[in-house]
């Protein structure tokens, strides 16, 4: 079955060129149905339709995904942290969160870039090479 996927003209800076890319949000795995390919098959879906559009591909990953990742040809550029609440726990006033406190939480920032279409040289319009 084939999804169509918008290709938004997302401008972002991926080290220090300025570019369009297909930013790849929350892809989520059922826990019951992870490490069994499904990860796997919906980003080489986005991939097929960002090579065909020549776009390149950012996502931010957690840690349990980044070595897919890395299998399906993206790169890390970078990582952040943030402070979160820690499971199971709820915020209360300014006392901050009850019974927990909060955990780091880690992201990589991770880029895709399509495969190089190789340059033809012709000498004119017909495509006809230089003999």
């Amino acid at each position: 079955m084939s999804v169509p996927l918008p290709l938004p003209d997302t401008p972002i800076s991926l080290t220090n060129r300025r570019v369009s890319v297909l930013d790849l949000n929350f892809l989520c795995v059922d826990p019951a149905h992870q490490s069994r390919g499904a990860g796997t098959l919906l980003t080489r879906a986005v991939l097929d339709r960002a090579a065909h559009a020549r776009l390149p591909v950012y996502l931010e990953s957690t840690e349990s995904a980044v070595r897919m990742y890395e299998r399906l040809g993206f790169q890390i550029l970078d990582s952040f942290d943030m402070e979160i609440p820690r499971r199971g726990t709820s915020k209360e006033g300014e006392g901050g969160v009850v019974g927990g406190g909060f955990q780091v939480y880690k992201e990589w920032c991770m880029v895709w870039d399509p495969p190089k279409v190789p340059k033809t040289t012709s000498d004119d319009a017909t495509g006809t090479a230089p003999a």
